[in-house]
């Protein structure tokens, strides 16, 4: 991710570092809400770039 993301859930920042370069699990940062879910994306928690106004949806995928 070009910024660092802020999430409230302790976890999700484990999540963002342990599966950052792992090719079985994605994560995908996005304003969309509910178009993801269709293709097996799981919301995860709400994230904030640096220097971003708005929070945005931070969504995760395992294959």
């Amino acid at each position: 991710m070009p910024h660092a993301a802020r999430c409230p859930a302790p976890e999700c920042g484990v999540t963002l570092a342990a599966n950052g370069m792992d090719a079985a699990h994605f994560n995908l940062v996005t304003d969309h809400t509910s178009f993801y879910e269709r293709y097996g994306w799981q919301f995860y928690c709400m994230v904030q770039g640096d220097g971003e106004e708005e929070p945005s949806r931070l969504y995760i995928h395992t294959m």
